[in-house]
């Protein structure tokens, strides 16, 4: 007979020091003055070396809309109407389809 025990402690510990994502029951620091609860987080760990089964936790927000997920230093205005694009560099050869004007400044 084969019986299964789940994984062993070093499994778990590989399993959980990579990120995952996890849902924050209870209210986890993200930054200072930044904290999320009822939602979901990335998290990682890392098990203490002095008393067993403690673990020191790291979380992450995760994004919940598109623009979340650009960062903000990767968009460009033109420097004549201000409309916002993402990338400057197809831009620059085709100019702002608006004012027509090849004016670029970094915002």
């Amino acid at each position: 007979m084969k019986i299964d025990f789940g994984e062993t402690h070093l499994e778990k510990v590989e399993r959980l020091s990579k990120p995952h994502k996890w849902f924050a029951w209870y209210p986890v620091e993200i930054s200072a003055h930044d904290f999320r609860w009822l939602e979901y987080v990335e998290r990682t760990g890392k098990p203490s070396a002095y008393c067993d089964g403690l673990w020191f936790w790291r979380y992450k927000a995760i994004p919940k809309t598109v623009g979340d997920l650009i960062e903000k230093d990767k968009f460009w205005n033109c420097g004549v109407c201000g409309r916002q694009y993402m990338h400057k560099s197809r831009l620059i050869d085709d100019g702002c389809p608006i004012c027509h004007t090849d004016l670029w400044s970094e915002k």
